[in-house]
Order: C-alpha cells, then structure tokens, then sequence
C-alpha cells in the first residue's frame, strides 16, 4: 500500500515508512492536529453550553428542534465519528506494540484490540 502526498511524493506504508516519512515532513504536517484539536475543543464547548441552557442533551435539543431526519443523520455521523476514533486510537495503540515489540502489523493491531 502507497500514501501519495498533495505534493505528489508517495512513500509505502511500513514502519521504516513511517521513520522516512517523519524524516521527509518532519513537524510541516503538525497544523492538521492542531487544527483539529481546535475545532474539537471548540465542538465540545458549543454541546456543553447547549446543554447546560437547554437542560437536556444535545442530540435530544437537535432532534425536536430541527425534526427526525436531520436528529438520525446527526446521529449516525456522530456514531460514524466515534467509530473512527476507536480505529484510529487501535491503530495508534499498534504501532506502538509494533515499535516497541518488534511484532508484525497484524499481530500488533490484534494484540492492541485485546484487551478490549
């Protein structure tokens, strides 16, 4: 598997990918979590302030006030979203059972959804 850049550099996807990739990039590529981390910050305040002036939860306030399909859709992509995350946070949990163990990728990625 290749991962091709906007610059149009592509790399395969390995561990000593990876370390070629960081040597490549180094922090360029840091603005993509920041911004993230931002606008996630920012998502959980708005929910929070929401609920706390309309004394339910969101999905509820969402729900009544802009009708059923657009209450599902919200929360489908929410569940979408949270899916995503656990993916990711495996993955990140692999690679870190692959750095540190030396084991090949599947068995890392099995070895970090153990425990769960």
């Amino acid at each position: 598997m290749r991962m091709v850049f906007r610059n149009g550099s592509s790399i395969s996807v390995r561990s000593s990918s990876r370390c070629k990739a960081g040597a490549l990039f180094g922090y360029s590529h840091l603005w993509v979590i920041v911004l993230g981390l931002s606008a996630i910050i920012i998502n959980m305040e708005m929910c929070g302030r929401i609920a706390a002036v309309a004394k339910e939860p969101v999905f509820t306030t969402i729900r009544t006030r802009l009708g059923k399909h657009l209450g599902l859709f919200t929360l489908i992509g929410s569940n979408l979203l949270n899916l995503t995350t656990c993916a990711v946070e495996l993955g990140a949990i692999g690679i870190v059972l692959q750095l540190l163990t030396g084991w090949n990728d599947s068995l890392s990625v099995a070895g970090a959804a153990a425990p769960f």
